[in-house]
């Protein structure tokens, strides 16, 4: 079967054509720009990892337009390719198990995040005051029920940096910088090194419901970021440079993050996303859930600033849906975890350019 004509057989419902949100319209493989140099088994395993959950049975998307039943047809076909298929064998399943369709829509947005690796305590000192929070019991873990979708009045940022959770023992972990921990909560997850060594991995575990507003958005606007010199470095040194004024910006977004410990991680993991597997670098990406299922493969399209210095190269990468945050909303809209550490976060926050998306719909959808 050539590429041309993949998906002649098979049936699903929830078909993401019907979604009056998405325009798509149908292309082939050989319209991917770097289709064929792509390594695409490190694609099949992050989509591997999608397919342990998706085979429970794990629901894969909040939108009633969405079925998981095309990608459980994929999945299973996926788990008969045995443990490690060779590249040839890998791009013919894509190939034959998925059709492309490209995302109509503007504008479109790529930015990327990544894994903070923060040293702090589990007890506060004179060095670690500033905590990162475990989820309080009034707010739900489930962003699919009503309650976690309404504003607890008293649990914004600004109530919660003056104290409203104080005393309930909900301290997680301490860091030593608030700016740091306002980017852990943008981020989503955290390695924090302990004073004896000892390493904590943290994860998301919901969020007080208030809507998510762009700081770096209103520092541009007020002048405070030169536009040519906006990354997410610049930003945390300006915060940091600027305490009191810090402290206001920061609170002008009222979104506020919790987190859990994630015990059964092992160093070499990426932490865990929303759908609930570890992420891979440079091939997990986050999506608007409310439109795509988790499992979903991307075909990507961009020129980025990965290279040296920040020179710019060419990003075309089959992707896997793995994650979601409060900034990503939209058709044409894609957050990249790109790793672990000071490296990974310096590039991730020169990321913020224009991509092509390409989403590839498995058979029965597609049909």
């Amino acid at each position: 079967m050539s590429a041309a004509m993949a998906c002649t057989d098979g049936s699903a419902t929830g078909d993401l054509r019907d979604n009056p949100r998405l325009r798509l319209t149908p292309v082939t493989f050989a319209d991917l720009d770097g289709w064929t140099s792509d390594r695409h088994g490190d694609a099949f395993a992050a989509f591997s990892r999608s397919c342990d959950r998706i085979l429970t049975g794990a629901k894969v998307s909040r939108s009633a337009v969405t079925s998981a039943a095309g990608l459980v047809e994929a999945c299973t076909a996926a788990r008969d390719l045995g443990d490690k298929p060779d590249a040839q064998t890998v791009r013919a399943f894509f190939e034959t198990r998925f059709t492309p369709y490209r995302v109509e829509a503007a504008p479109a947005l790529l930015t990327a995040y990544y894994e903070p690796a923060l040293d702090g305590a589990l007890e506060p000192d004179d060095r670690f005051r500033y905590p990162l929070y475990r989820r309080p019991a009034e707010i739900s873990d489930d962003a699919d029920k009503p309650g976690a979708k309404d504003p607890a009045k008293d649990l914004t940022r600004t109530a919660i940096d003056n104290g409203s959770l104080a005393g309930r023992g909900l301290e997680l972990v301490y860091l030593a910088d608030p700016v740091d921990v306002y980017f852990v909560h943008i981020q989503g997850s955290a390695r924090i090194v302990l004073p004896d060594g000892h390493i904590l991995r943290i994860g998301f575990d919901g969020k007080n419901g208030h809507p998510y507003r762009s700081v770096g958005k209103a520092m541009l606007a007020d002048g405070v970021l030169d536009p040519d010199r906006a990354t997410a470095e610049d930003m945390k040194d300006w915060l940091r440079a600027h305490p009191d004024d810090a402290r206001t910006y920061m609170q002008l977004n009222p979104s506020y993050v919790f987190f859990r410990l994630i015990a059964e991680l092992d160093a070499d993991s990426g932490p865990i996303g929303g759908e609930g597997v570890a992420l891979t670098a440079g091939r997990s990406l986050a999506i608007d859930r409310s439109l795509y299922p988790y499992g979903l493969p991307f075909w990507i399209e961009a020129a980025l600033p990965t290279g040296k210095a920040g020179a710019f190269e060419p990003f075309n990468r089959l992707m896997v849906a793995q994650d979601t945050g409060a900034a990503i909303t939209g058709p044409a809209r894609g957050d990249i975890f790109w790793g672990t550490g000071q490296d990974a976060g310096v590039v991730a926050g020169r990321i913020a350019h224009p991509a092509r998306f390409v989403v590839l719909l498995p058979c029965g959808a597609a049909e």
